[in-house]
């Protein structure tokens, strides 16, 4: 408690001592010191310089610490700084909490972990956190914040770290110059070189060779504001004695920015990496690493006007030096999100080359932006890889947008010019990706972008090895003009939701355009849309030679897509000019080219290749859907307003092919093969839409018409309302079976009120395809004939008869399963009859009731084949008699059965269905008491059921109902031998199916097929034996043959009959049972029996017999 008393008086008399004296200004805390050793505090706040150094006597492992509230003044603060030899490596600089620093220079001010003249400043960390940088006039780029700086060595590994900064100055992670002492794996890692070369050092007298790197720096900014950033920067001066250099570069940094703002500046920008190469006259060749695998980051930021690079490189040569080995600007990266970018221009890597500039690549870099909310300008140019001199190969951009809503209009996010994935001046740009969605450019969009190059060796673009003179320097001795080499192949641009000015998978200006994909979805292109063109130039090309070509490039486009002109491969022309052929223009070929419309809305042409002054040759238009027409060009140019495979204006146009299976043509269009005034060949038409109206048909020299389902007689596939011309051309049609033409009636397949040019053209229908069919499947042939000078059809003769299909066989196989259950139902009957005399005579004669109930499992060899399986059940009264010698039996009853059966024709056809009979008769019966019996039977009822199946491919279904009547007679006679019997017997069935008539429902409408009546005429041979164990129990087996001698199922459709199924023929049978006969001790009887069929029947059945006696 005292001690708490003291603290409050002391608290006390400092605030009335504040009171009477005023407050007095605090200062920041400054310490210098080792990093592994007791700081120093300072007790001035002015210097001229601070650096940690001074106070500790070493260049490198300092420490220098500003914070707290107050001012320190000064124009330059370092961890180390020295003009001698030596490095200024591994310190550490921070200013914090609140701490205020005032710069004294106007133009010159640093910050930095180290910074050396002759040596490294490698591994030096700067934090600059919620503190003040006050400049001289207010002018940002006076200062200078650096992780570690050297004019001449490396500075590499050095971090930057600034949080909550209101202003402030060009940030660098490292920045180096000219410099020794490159770690030789680090060499080697770049280039294969000699010993001498690789470990930078030689036995001569010469000078050292020169190497120097700014790699592996980090610069994190948060919440603060920067002029410029440069995660790694290097300018390099080479000098005239020196041997050859190894420079390893700019690679690995990182710049991230979040919640911050970079000032608006074209002088300063911010870059991942960044080099200024400097080519002296004298040297060798150096080897120099580039560029490479460094980041930008920023979220959440403004960075607006300016210029954003993953990679960058300045290089500069003259006309005598040796060519440098140099692997140029790859795999570096920028990545924006939620960031304002409004004028800027983003690169992934960028190259910029003037005087005997070796092929330096700009490949593999990667920019994605996503959800930068601009609504009018956005950024600015957007590429992945941009080089004036060698490969910008394998680039990414990736761009996702916002829908922005702002007095209720919806803007998308914005990019102001145009889109790239890789862009050369001079060489290759292949396999370039570039992805967009919703977003809206004024510009263009490119997949990859090659100008006219010339040499670009191929050991040099593809690596940083030695090469020779000749080919790393792009010239050679001779007098002869070099060839062109390069090419913008397999880049690939996608497009969904969003609006471009136009689109280019890939474009060589003089070099090939192979294997681009264009994919536009839910889009608008307000010009056109092009796989891929080669000639496109303005001005002249100065090389001769025959310009390259335009192959295997595509468009496809979907969804709700509005675009202006769709082009699978573009040969544009460009004028060439050489000593000896003075001005020759020239394009080259349009071949294998493919557009896909799938849906949208083209509004002038669409061309699957087209070539200026050479062929065009086996490219593909695919129409699937969508509008193709909807604006007049007015130019009268035969490629405006045109659906054409291959458009050939100087050149020959062949083997070109345009399919069209949906969408809408508009009547302006004119539908076109392979276009050209020079020779037009082997171009095909495949239509498989009816309703089309074009202007103008032609250049096609095969034209095949797939009539489509549903098509109508008296309906026209293709109106020309202008010039119709298929001269020499072969038409062939194809017809759907379910189209509705009787004989006699006709389906237009062109119709030109002008008349039709036909000279020399053929007619014939497709294999396969050229029968039609009804509803109660009779075939007919159709054929294809020009009807009179206007109209070309596809028809059915009037004299055409048809023929009804094979597989109608199946249609009648119902019945004939009908009547096999029907017949079989009469085995019910004689079971129970054969088990009445059997009974003891003991038994008063009076009506003794019963039930049969079984199943079954049948297989009908029909000349196809049937299943069947179902269940039976007969119930009734059993009455004997007794007479002198005999005793005669009357047995009415009642039967029910039911079955689901399969029917399978040979070559697949299949039906099934259900059956159900219902109806009721009586048996009559003698047993003489020797062993003879006579019996028969007579019965009838209903039989119903319904049918569904499959013909030609087409489902179909019917029900039907129809009266049975059956009857039978058998006699045979009964051996007695000890406990055994023997029975022998004869029988004959008949059974009558009515006739019936079924409406066939299926799709191509109602057929009325007729069915005869159905008689079944069956006799059966057998021997039963019984063991009896006793009065009641007993055990019999028998054996048996059925011969059915007719049993045909015919059924009628108009004039034609169907194939007809039966079961005539024989069949054999084996039987077991056990028997519990009725006494009058034992009132109950029960039958069991089993019984399995071979033969034209085949499987088994199985029935139970109960009886009762009262």
């Amino acid at each position: 408690m005292k001690k708490n008393y003291k603290l409050l008086a002391t608290l006390v008399l400092s605030g009335l001592a504040g009171a009477a004296f005023g407050v007095l200004p605090a200062e920041a805390a400054v310490t210098v010191g080792p990093v592994d050793g007791t700081e120093k505090p300072l007790t001035n706040t002015e210097f001229t310089s601070l650096y940690g150094n001074t106070y500790t006597g070493s260049t490198s492992g300092n420490t220098v610490s500003i914070s707290g509230e107050g001012t320190v003044t000064l124009n330059t603060l370092a961890g180390a700084y020295t003009l001698e030899s030596g490095d200024a490596s591994n310190n550490k600089l921070s200013v914090t909490d609140g701490a205020s620093v005032s710069f004294s220079n106007a133009t010159d001010n640093w910050i930095a972990g180290g910074r050396s003249m002759k040596g490294a400043a490698s591994g030096n960390q700067v934090t600059l956190s919620g503190v003040s940088l006050n400049l001289p006039d207010a002018t940002p780029s006076s200062l200078k914040i650096a992780g570690g700086e050297t004019e001449s060595g490396n500075a590499d590994g050095n971090t930057v770290t600034l949080d909550t900064i209101a202003s402030s100055g060009i940030v660098y992670g490292g920045r180096a110059g000219n410099g020794n002492n490159v770690a030789e794996a680090v060499l080697m890692s770049v280039l294969a070189v000699s010993t001498e070369e690789s470990t930078g050092t030689d036995t001569s007298t010469e000078a050292d060779p020169i190497s120097t790197s700014a790699s592996s720096n980090s610069v994190t900014i948060t919440g603060s504001q920067v002029e410029g950033v440069y995660g790694g920067y290097m300018q390099y001066y080479g000098d005239t004695s020196a041997e050859a250099d190894a420079v390893a570069g700019v690679n690995h940094n990182t710049v991230t920015l979040t919640n911050s703002t970079a000032q608006s500046s074209y002088i300063y920008g911010i870059y991942g990496g960044y080099m200024q190469y400097y080519r002296d006259t004298s040297a060798e060749a150096d080897a120099v690493a580039g560029v490479n695998h460094n980041t930008v980051t920023l979220t959440n930021s403004t960075a607006q006007s300016s210029y954003i690079y993953g990679g960058y490189m300045q290089y500069y040569g003259d006309t005598s030096a040796e060519a440098d080995a140099v692997a140029g600007v790859n795999h570096n990266t920028v990545t924006l999100t939620n960031t304002s970018a409004s004028g800027t221009s983003v690169y992934g890597g960028y190259v910029l080359s003037s005087g005997s500039a070796p092929a330096l690549n700009a490949s593999s870099n990667t920019v994605e932006i996503s959800n930068t909310a601009e609504k009018e300008y956005g950024v600015s140019t957007v590429t992945g890889g941009y080089t004036g001199y060698g490969d910008a190969n394998d680039n990414t951009v990736k761009i996702t947008g916002t829908k922005v809503t702002d007095d209720d209009e919806i803007y998308l996010t914005s990019v102001s010019s145009d889109i790239t994935g890789g862009e050369t001046e001079s060489g290759n740009a292949d396999g370039n990706t570039v992805t967009l969605d919703t977003i809206a450019s004024s510009g263009i969009v490119y997949g990859g972008r090659a100008g006219n190059g010339n040499n670009v060796a191929e050991a040099v673009l593809m690596s940083v090895l030695a090469v020779s003179t000749e080919e790393s320097t792009g010239t050679d001795t001779s007098t002869e003009a070099d060839p062109i080499s390069t090419s913008a192949s397999s880049n690939s641009v996608t497009i969904t939701g969003s609006q471009v000015k136009g689109v280019y998978g890939g474009v060589g200006q003089i070099g090939s355009a192979k294997g681009n994909i264009v994919t536009i979805t839910d889009s608008s292109v307000e010009m056109e849309a092009v796989g891929g063109e080669t000639g496109y130039m303005v001005g002249w090309i100065t090389q001769p030679g025959q310009l390259k070509d335009a192959e295997n490039n595509q468009v496809i486009v979907n969804g709700s897509s509005t675009i202006g002109t769709v082009v699978g491969g573009e040969a544009a022309a460009a004028n060439t000019f050489d000593e000896k052929n003075g001005e020759v223009q020239t394009s080259g070929k349009s071949s294998g080219n493919t557009v896909t419309i799938n849906d949208g809305t083209v509004k002038n042409s669409v061309l699957g290749g087209h070539s200026a002054m050479s062929d065009a040759i086996g490219n593909t238009v695919n129409i699937a859907g969508g509008i193709i027409g909807t604006e007049s060009s007015g130019t009268g140019e035969a490629d405006d307003n045109a659906i054409a495979g291959g458009f050939a204006e100087e050149g020959q146009a062949n083997n070109n092919t345009v399919n069209i299976t949906g969408g809408t043509l508009g009547a302006m269009m004119s539908l076109y093969g392979g276009y050209s005034e020079k020779g037009s060949s082997g171009n095909t038409l495949n239509l498989h839409t009816k309703g089309n109206t074009v202007k103008n048909l032609g250049y096609f020299q095969n034209l095949n018409f797939y009539v489509p389902e549903g098509t109508a007689a008296g309906e026209t596939m293709v109106t020309v309302t202008g010039n119709a011309d298929v001269s020499k051309a072969v038409i062939q049609a194809g017809i759907e079976k379910t189209t509705k033409l009787a004989p006699g009636q006709a389906i237009n397949l062109i119709y030109d009120a002008g008349g039709i040019k036909t000279d020399g053209t053929s007619y014939s229908m497709m294999s396969g395809k050229d029968i039609v069919s009804d509803a109660g499947f009779v075939d007919r042939k159709a054929a294809v004939k020009k009807q009179d000078d206007n109209t070309i059809v596809v028809y059915v003769p009037k004299d055409e008869k048809g023929t009804i299909h094979p597989d109608t066989k199946i249609i009648p196989e119902d019945r004939e399963n009908g009547i096999n259950t029907i017949k079989n139902a009469g085995d019910l009957v004689s079971n129970a009859a054969e088990g009445a005399w059997k009974e003891d005579h003991d038994v008063d004669a009076k009506f003794v009731p019963y039930a049969i109930v079984g199943g079954y499992d049948l297989h009908y060899n029909t000349g196809s084949y049937i299943d069947s399986n179902g269940m039976a059940a007969n119930v009734g009264l059993i009455r004997r008699i007794r007479r002198d010698g005999a005793i005669d039996t009357v047995m009415p009853f009642l039967e029910y059965g039911r079955s689901n059966y399969a029917s399978f024709l040979d070559d697949g056809a299949r039906g099934d269905g259900r059956q159900h009979y219902t109806g009721g008769g009586v048996l009559l019966r003698r047993d003489l008491d020797d062993g003879k019996y006579y019996e028969g039977a007579i019965r009838a009822g209903r039989l119903k059921g319904d049918f569904h199946g499959i013909i030609d491919s087409t489902a179909l279904r019917y029900d039907s109902s129809a009266p049975y009547v059956a009857a039978q007679a058998g006699a045979g006679k009964i051996y007695a031998k000890d406990r055994d019997t023997y029975d022998l017997y004869g029988k004959f069935f008949w059974t009558h199916l009515g006739s019936d008539t079924a409406t066939i429902r299926n799709s191509r409408g109602e057929a009325k097929y007729e069915f005869d009546d159905i008689n079944s005429y069956r006799t059966r041979l057998g021997m039963r034996w019984t063991r009896n164990f006793d009065k009641v129990r007993s055990l019999y087996a028998g054996i048996g043959w059925d011969y059915e001698f007719d049993s045909k199922a015919r059924a009628f459709y108009d004039a034609y009959r169907t194939d007809t199924p039966t079961v005539k023929g024989s069949s054999e049978f084996l039987e077991l049972g056990w028997k519990s006969k009725v006494t009058s001790d034992h009132p109950w009887g029960v039958d069991l029996k089993a019984t399995g069929w071979t033969g034209k029947q085949e499987g088994g059945t199985l029935f139970a017999t109960v009886s009762r006696s009262f």
